[in-house]
């Protein structure tokens, strides 16, 4: 997923110019690099990067794409704020979960009890 894409989505939502995007974007990293280990966050070899391009690559693992979204709205002044940075939150942590269970299983997911 390519860096322009993301901005797409945000800029349907409400306008932002691109240099702000990038600065709000590595805002984000940054804030997430410092809630969580980057082992369950980031893509290997993305820790630390800076978003410079619309052609970036997405540093984040898939999960946390909606996650950001709430975020770069939050940042963005678009809707309620308060909403906005608890969703973030709320899917950052939810993704972060899945992603700490899925490395923990080793990628399988087990069926319990007969559930």
């Amino acid at each position: 997923m390519k860096i322009g894409q993301i901005y797409e989505s945000v800029t349907i939502r409400t306008p932002v110019d691109e240099r702000n995007f990038y600065d709000y974007f590595n805002e984000t990293l940054s804030e997430i690099e410092m809630m969580f280990d980057t082992k369950y966050t980031f893509k290997d070899g993305c820790v630390g990067s800076v978003v410079s391009s619309m052609e970036d690559e997405f540093p984040l693992m898939d999960k946390y794409y909606t996650a950001v979204l709430f975020n770069l709205l939050y940042l963005c002044g678009y809707g309620d704020p308060n909403s906005n940075k608890s969703e973030f939150i709320r899917l950052a942590n939810a993704a972060r979960d899945s992603e700490k269970e899925k490395s923990a299983m080793g990628g399988k997911f087990v069926k319990r009890w007969g559930w």
